[in-house]
């Protein structure tokens, strides 16, 4: 049974402390790329801010957003886009309606939560990309990470646990090291 507690313990563990690193990997990679939304494996992660995609993700989710050329989004994809160009609204909606305007390829969005289209055509060159993935309420955990209250009360302890493991690896590597060299002295 005592063995049996200690396997269990050691995966929490194990688990809190993955937790921690890739939380503070979000939140230092997301201060240095400057929007706040870091990108791995290939895929931008962004917190959704409303529910206008409700039912399918709601406000507190992340997305997984893979940029595409945009002349592979059909009508269905979710896409995430700039409001403008410069702007740094961001807007995550399906696409109802793909179109030209001009040479310009155009997508015709609406949020699952919505009875209406959106106003504006968004232009191939507003879009981020496509939605592959959420996580339903992760979100909300990067945003406490973000505060100041995350930041003292989950960065912080998360960068002592780890530095407290490496200390630990480290006397445990001069441990063995110095046991194979008594072993090896005549």
């Amino acid at each position: 049974m005592a063995r049996m507690r200690k396997i269990v313990s050691n995966l929490l563990f194990a688990l809190l402390l993955i937790v921690l690193v890739m939380s503070t990997f979000y939140l230092v990679k997301g201060k240095m790329e400057g929007d706040g939304s870091p990108e791995m494996a290939g895929y931008k992660l962004m917190v959704v801010l409303s529910g206008s995609m409700s039912p399918t993700f709601n406000a507190g989710s992340i997305v997984g957003v893979k940029p595409v050329d945009p002349e592979e989004i059909a009508i269905g994809d979710i896409i995430t886009y700039r409001k403008d160009v410069d702007s740094e609204t961001v807007i995550t909606h399906r696409v109802v309606e793909v179109g030209r305007e001009g040479k310009g390829l155009v997508f015709i969005t609406r949020g699952d939560a919505n009875d209406s289209v959106d106003p504006d055509p968004v232009p191939a060159r507003n879009v981020i990309g496509r939605v592959e993935f959420y996580i339903p309420y992760a979100g909300y955990f990067i945003k406490f990470i973000r505060s100041k209250y995350g930041l003292v009360l989950v960065v912080i302890p998360a960068l002592f646990i780890v530095l407290g493991e490496l200390r630990n690896v480290y006397r445990y590597l001069s441990r063995a090291k110095s046991t194979s060299e008594e072993e090896v002295e005549p």
